[in-house]
């Protein structure tokens, strides 16, 4: 459910903030779609450092991956590797 949260908002072109242990933070921070936190706690701190420039980027960078959310190429990548570990266990 939070994943479509995430992936709701790229589409619409926005960043995301994410808990920093949550299974799409590597993948936030890997690809600059937004902030993966810690905590709460000082995230009005985290938020004011990030510069004008670099929330662009990050808006930017989820335009990028909308269009590949919407043309479905995650899943494609997902059901692809399932069928090559399906594959490998015959």
């Amino acid at each position: 459910r939070r994943r479509r949260r995430a992936t709701t908002r790229w589409c619409a072109g926005m960043p995301v903030i994410i808990w920093q242990q949550a299974a799409l933070a590597d993948f936030v921070r890997n690809q600059g779609l937004g902030l993966a936190v810690e905590s709460l706690e000082g995230l009005q701190g985290q938020i004011q450092a990030v510069s004008p420039e670099q929330y662009a980027q990050m808006c930017t960078q989820a335009e990028r991956i909308s269009g590949r959310v919407r043309a479905g190429d995650f899943l494609t990548a997902a059901l692809q590797r399932a069928e090559e570990i399906l594959e490998g266990a015959e």
